[in-house]
């Protein structure tokens, strides 16, 4: 949780959702990084419909490279 909390920032992260919405995608170097940022959708995407996503890292390989 620091993490996102701290990169770019929780602030950052409101601009984006009032200037792009719920939905938005940001680069981390050479990552692209989808962010879903209101609750209800996080539930339908990842609860309802987690089969989608069960095998997936969560940061998928930024993950691996800084293990």
């Amino acid at each position: 949780i620091p993490l996102l909390l701290s990169f770019p920032g929780i602030e950052l992260m409101h601009k984006w959702k009032k200037e792009y919405g719920a939905i938005y995608t940001y680069w981390l170097g050479p990552y692209p990084i989808v962010t879903v940022n209101e609750i209800n959708l996080v539930q339908r995407m990842f609860v309802q419909n987690g089969d989608n996503y069960a095998d997936r890292s969560p940061l998928g390989s930024l993950s691996e490279k800084y293990r």
